[in-house]
């Protein structure tokens, strides 16, 4: 006989960074539900899995066909694992994390080098090899008073298909807090980053803090971004002098939730 729930564990996914939870130890419990929040931003839910707490988590896929285990969801509802199947590959595994969207990931631009496409007069560009999240540097531009809005700092040649992807995630860091939309990171099919497919603003920054972005596609799968060629910063608004630094560029498959999003998940013995 199933009672009340033993426990309600709540897990938040970030607005920023990887688009997980933090763990959900169900080591000691039978069956759980998952309760959707009332603002969603349209996403499945997949799930990765560790036999221990501090493993490494691994998606949980459907037996021998390797296919991830995924529900499509949506706000204000209560996921039960409601066939056998699909309880056991949940309950065999004792640590989990859930998971906004489908894994995968492309590395767009790995900022081990100075952008010089194109650079604007007003900015000093460089790699900096002590201050970097990813790899062995990160893309630094201190740009000057002169800079003006609208201008773009730096773009850089690149040669991707990002058709099968939602968006784009990337390290980033300001001497100076900025507001979203501040900063715009622009993807063209044009060279020098002429006329942008997408145009993505930047979440507000805190003053010398790295920060990992997400950056969901307007139009995710358009035609228009199967041969980009360009990738580039703009400075929207004039927001002083200041030193930024970008790293490891990648797209994902997976869609950034536009705030963080928490799950309350009723497990039972």
């Amino acid at each position: 006989m199933i009672t009340k729930p033993n426990l309600y564990r709540t897990v938040t996914i970030p607005v920023n960074g990887v688009q997980r939870t933090t763990v959900i130890d169900k080591s000691n419990y039978k069956f759980m539900s998952i309760i959707m929040p009332s603002a969603w931003t349209a996403a499945d839910i997949s799930f990765l899995g560790s036999l221990t707490r501090d493993g490494t988590f691994v998606p949980i896929v459907k037996g021998s066909d390797g296919a991830e285990l995924t529900l499509t969801v949506d706000a204000n509802q209560i996921i039960t694992f409601d066939t056998a199947a699909l309880h056991n590959l949940i309950m065999a595994v004792p640590f989990i994390k859930l998971r906004s969207g489908e894994s995968g990931e492309l590395v767009v631009e790995d900022c081990e080098d100075a952008w010089d496409e194109v650079q604007d007069g007003d900015v000093t560009h460089s790699v900096d090899a002590t201050d970097f999240k990813v790899g062995a540097g990160s893309v630094k531009w201190v740009c000057a008073e002169a800079l003006a809005a609208g201008d773009i700092i730096a773009s850089e040649v690149i040669a991707k298909d990002l058709t099968a992807y939602k968006g784009i995630r990337m390290w980033i860091k300001c001497s100076v807090a900025t507001t979203a939309g501040d900063l715009k990171l622009l993807l063209d099919e044009h060279a020098n980053c002429a006329s942008p497919e997408e145009t993505l603003s930047i979440p507000a920054l805190e003053a010398d803090t790295w920060t990992q972005v997400n950056l969901n596609f307007a139009n995710p799968g358009d035609a228009a971004l199967d041969t980009l060629i360009s990738v580039g910063m703009e400075y929207d608004q004039d927001i002083g002098e200041c030193t930024i630094h970008i790293d490891d560029l990648r797209a994902v498959k997976e869609v950034g939730q536009a705030a963080e999003r928490t799950f309350y998940i009723p497990i039972f013995n």
